[in-house]
């Protein structure tokens, strides 16, 4: 039953993953690890790493993550090597 909650929790990671707007912007997804972990409480702890090759002039990446209506996420950082990022 454990394993096919973590399936669950896979599929809706990956599924919220969505780019906020599309630029001509050249660049491949070199790495994704994604580790999700639910505990007895129903609570998830996600860590997800991607490892982006930019081929093209680029600045920054943006992603929105959709949440199911009654869903929150709370404690949400992002980094980019070792300096932590703006989150809006």
């Amino acid at each position: 039953m454990r394993r096919f909650f973590f399936i669950i929790a896979i599929a809706l990671a990956i599924s919220f993953i969505v780019p906020e707007k599309a630029e001509a912007v050249n660049y491949d997804i070199e790495k994704v690890t994604i580790q999700a972990e639910i505990k007895p409480n129903g609570v998830i702890h996600v860590y997800e790493s991607y490892t982006y090759n930019f081929s093209s002039p680029f600045n920054g990446m943006t992603r929105t993550i959709y949440l199911p209506k009654g869903s929150f996420i709370d404690n949400f950082i992002a980094v980019e090597n070792v300096y932590q990022l703006e989150v809006e």
